[in-house]
């Protein structure tokens, strides 16, 4: 199993298990409806009415918890939590159902009894599609409702007409637990594996960083929280938020080392770079592997001089790591980085995309690299041009237009 992947494991069942619940919930509305037909005369009780409302009220009290689990986020319930309010949601909803057969019992008949026993074991049924997330879930309806339904018919007056039944009762307990944890098992060796293969497919297999497909859907993910964040803070005013940093970093030279060393100290060379930027960054950073010998830092800053500081001692320390060839022969390795935080402007949180910041954060690497490499460059806002006009015109490649116009804007 993957390192730290336990508690992830866990989460995905208990909402797979949420899933399979809220498939379920439906049936047991109509399932309740049917029994108050099979109990006839039983339901003029007032006992058995309250019985019968507490357990259409728990229903829906479940129907309520799994909707909430289903619209928060996994980060801000801890997925311990989030399993016992799942499982004690069932037990609730078991105990109603058992206090129907107990407060209905005295007036039913065998037959009755025996109908009730079908319908519970077909609820009970119904509830293995929701024991994903573990069998303590199954067990708060198995136990309570079935156990308590066989005591019923085990101590009812008309029983001995069927002295079996509760045998019968108990035996599908024990058959639909069995049921249930091979059910368990399985889905969660599905899980474990389904979450294995997106893991793989997340990272890069030669420097076991992320790849760009993951950079791509947390960026995406998390610049969108940060906009959101920034015009909600433009609108109140209060302390400012954080920021995205994305350094681009491309190793100095490295078609040279391929070319005269080998692809295999290549790979030695984009391996080393791997460990030792996951070694120099901060922890909850996240080193990717971008493309070829380009790699993508993502950090969550409060403003660009923290970035810097990352950012240069992920430079220095690459320099001060150099890779041994085949022959002994050191080989030394730099890099160059090109910075930009996001939003690119905070007055203008959603003028451009991660995307199109990324844009800017390459031009600031060609900056570095055309400055002689070894260094760290950075694009900032400019209070002469919307960052939008900015993007444009380094797409144009206008470098010489721009600065007339920045010139002619100062002298006016």
């Amino acid at each position: 199993m993957l390192e730290g992947s336990g508690n992830e494991v866990d989460a995905l069942m208990v909402d797979e298990s949420r899933r399979g619940a809220r498939l379920v919930l439906p049936f047991l509305l109509p399932t309740v409806y049917l029994i108050w037909i099979i109990l006839g005369d039983a339901t003029h009780a007032t006992s058995v009415r309250v019985a019968f409302a507490a357990c259409v009220a728990m229903i829906l009290v479940r129907w309520t918890v799994l909707s909430t689990l289903s619209r928060t986020e996994a980060s801000a319930i801890k997925s311990e939590w989030r399993a016992r309010a799942f499982a004690g949601s069932a037990w609730m909803v078991s105990v109603c159902f058992g206090a129907i057969y107990v407060t209905a019992s005295r007036d039913t008949s065998a037959i009755q009894l025996l109908m009730l026993a079908i319908v519970a074991t077909a609820i009970c049924a119904l509830a293995i599609l929701s024991a994903a997330s573990s069998l303590t879930t199954y067990v708060g309806y198995i136990a309570i409702h079935l156990v308590a339904l066989a005591a019923v018919i085990h101590t009812h007056h008309d029983s001995s007409g069927i002295p079996m039944l509760p045998a019968m009762v108990l035996f599908f307990m024990v058959a639909l637990t069995m049921i249930a944890h091979r059910n368990n098992a399985a889905v969660r060796e599905k899980t474990m594996l389904s979450m294995q293969v997106r893991e793989f497919g997340l990272r890069d297999a030669l420097t076991g960083l992320r790849n760009r497909a993951f950079v791509e859907v947390f960026t995406e993910q998390r610049s969108n929280q940060i906009v959101a964040q920034w015009q909600n803070q433009g609108r109140r005013k209060p302390a400012p938020g954080k920021s995205l940093a994305l350094l681009l970093v491309d190793l100095d030279h490295f078609k040279k080392v391929n070319d005269k060393h080998g692809h295999a100290i290549g790979d030695q060379v984009l391996s080393r770079f791997a460990k030792v930027a996951q070694s120099a960054v901060r922890s909850g950073d996240i080193v990717a592997r971008w493309g070829g010998e380009e790699f993508l830092i993502v950090m969550e800053v409060d403003d660009r001089e923290a970035a810097h500081v990352v950012a240069e001692r992920v430079r220095v320390a690459v320099s001060k790591s150099p890779v041994t060839d085949t022959s002994g022969r050191s080989i030394e390795v730099t890099c160059s980085i090109g910075a930009c935080l996001f939003p690119f402007d905070s007055t203008r949180a959603g003028d451009l995309t991660w995307q199109e910041t990324m844009e800017l954060a390459d031009a600031s690497l060609y900056r570095a690299k055309a400055k002689g490499r070894n260094c760290t460059m950075w694009t900032q806002p400019d209070p002469f041009f919307t960052p939008r006009q900015l993007l444009a015109h380094l797409r144009e490649d206008d470098a010489d237009t721009l600065v007339v116009r920045k010139s002619a804007l100062r002298a006016a």
